[in-house]
């Protein structure tokens, strides 16, 4: 016999469970936890919470969620959280919910019914049924959902709804005329990851003071917040192995058909005329050799630990939590860009270094850590500032314009023309320095 104090699903009780409407439980839930689910009462709605497993567990304990009630012939809501739509559509939740159960979806900060998500799905496939359907190379599917995403609508912000600009749920409504960086990226991360080209959204701080008519060798006036993609691209046909950066905000142009901003390098954003402040993801991901990878670790230690006059208590627990955090932003990257590597480290490393910090040293850390950047170093300095040149761009968009747009080899000759040399001449203005590597300056000479 139960006792009705003791908590028998999550933090809830027999008796609580009688009286509540609504229960929030965090997945994974045990088997001994399932079989209780016969007292949740009719009319119940259950939050279900993902407890720090990867979203695709998570949507398998959801489905044994739904089926235990549905077993039970209970009539309840389900509230999930969804944020990779494409491994919830492969789950087919959707399609073992029943008549008893109500769905409701959380995504991109909104709430949907099954009927409205549903229908927004139908519009993202339909934006990607050509491209899903099409033997294309990982490059020439990346440039057809890049060329898809810069063509949505003409950029334009609502100061009186910023949503409306940014979220998913408005910015794939015809009747909305508004969509701006954050909505850009963000539907170039949901039809990127429907063709399997792993993609993050990122945020960064550009400056702004050369919109104000400065240029760009005067003092920094300004930054704004923006956000773009980051991508990783394997593909053997055109031997292209690497992180680039995507700003489809910075492409999406009336008058222009450009890919300019389609692949970027970290050192090709050094020579563009909007300066950028530096942040964590530079200095996880920008670099040429083991020798700068170090000096930019050390960077990243120097700025956690920094503090003039603190302690030797404070300074030990700094030092704990830069290492923690270092970690955690390597995994943040590779969860979402490369599963296989993530898997590996997270196997190799997390039980030593994901530990409660009050109950370990930083002279206990600093092994793992140290053995965990070497076998990133190995790993992404290969993989970083190989540059692809717009030459072979235009030679995977023929591809693209061939098995999607379907045009012929004479339309191709012709859009090949023009936009060529849109291309180069936007180029030129948008990239007027030339980096070098080995000079401590970033802006070295304008192009001539």
């Amino acid at each position: 016999m139960i006792n009705p104090n003791e908590k028998i699903i999550g933090n809830y009780s027999k008796r609580e469970l009688k009286d509540i409407s609504s229960i929030s439980l965090l997945l994974p839930i045990s088997n001994k936890a399932l079989n209780n689910f016969m007292h949740i009462k009719n009319n119940t709605t259950l939050v279900l919470n993902n407890g720090f497993i990867n979203e695709e567990d998570y949507f398998k304990h959801v489905i044994a969620v739904i089926n235990r009630l549905k077993e039970l012939n209970k009539d309840c809501t389900v509230r999930i959280k969804v944020n990779n739509r494409e491994l919830f559509r492969r789950s087919n939740i959707i399609g073992i919910v029943g008549t008893r159960i109500t769905l409701t979806i959380d995504n991109d900060e909104n709430v949907y019914s099954m009927m409205d998500y549903v229908k927004e799905e139908k519009k993202l496939e339909r934006m990607i049924a050509k491209v899903r359907t099409t033997n294309l190379s990982p490059l020439e599917k990346y440039l057809a959902v890049y060329d898809i995403v810069k063509k949505y609508k003409p950029y334009k912000d609502n100061d009186k709804n910023p949503n409306e600009s940014r979220k998913l749920k408005y910015i794939l409504s015809d009747d909305n005329p508004y969509i701006v960086c954050a909505g850009f990226t963000k539907l170039l991360t949901e039809l990127l990851s429907r063709v399997n080209i792993p993609s993050k959204y990122i945020s960064v701080l550009i400056d702004t003071s050369y919109e104000k008519g400065m240029s760009t060798e005067e003092k920094v006036i300004s930054y704004a917040r923006h956000a773009r993609n980051l991508i990783k691209l394997d593909d053997d046909k055109y031997n292209i192995h690497g992180y680039y950066l995507a700003d489809s905000t910075w492409d999406n142009h009336k008058e222009y058909d450009l890919f300019i901003n389609s692949l970027l390098t970290f050192d090709r954003k050094k020579e563009a005329k909007r300066l950028e402040k530096l942040d964590d993801i530079d200095l996880l991901m920008d670099f040429h050799n083991l020798e700068e990878f170090s000096a930019k670790i050390k960077y990243f230690f120097k700025k956690g630990t920094s503090h003039p006059g603190i302690s030797s208590k404070t300074e030990e627990d700094l030092r704990k939590r830069t290492y923690r955090d270092l970690y955690l932003k390597i995994m943040d990257i590779l969860v979402s860009l490369d599963k296989d590597k993530y898997v590996e480290l997270y196997s190799k490393y997390n039980d030593v270094i994901n530990v409660n910090l009050s109950e370990t040293t930083s002279s206990a850390l600093y092994v793992p850590i140290s053995n965990l950047l070497i076998d990133y170093a190995k790993y992404i300095i290969p993989l970083s500032n190989n540059k692809i040149s717009l030459e072979t761009i235009f030679r995977a968009m023929t591809v693209v314009k061939s098995e999607i747009d379907w045009m012929d080899n004479s339309e191709i000759k012709e859009w090949l023309e023009h936009t060529i040399y849109e291309n180069l001449d936007k180029e030129k203005e948008e990239f007027p320095y030339i980096y070098d590597e080995n000079s401590k300056e970033a802006y070295v000479e304008r192009k001539k």
